[in-house]
């Protein structure tokens, strides 16, 4: 959980410092798994 605080606050304060591209990575890696855990609610 530390790791996504930690990007949510670089996202948000520090946008030019930002890997657009291991973003995009991310989004495409872990977006199922999200929207797998939310249809369980």
């Amino acid at each position: 959980m530390k790791r996504e605080c930690w990007n949510r606050d670089k996202l948000i304060h520090q946008y030019f410092g930002v890997n657009l591209n291991l973003v995009w990575e991310t989004v495409k890696r872990d977006l199922l798994r999200l929207k797998e855990q939310i249809s369980k609610y």
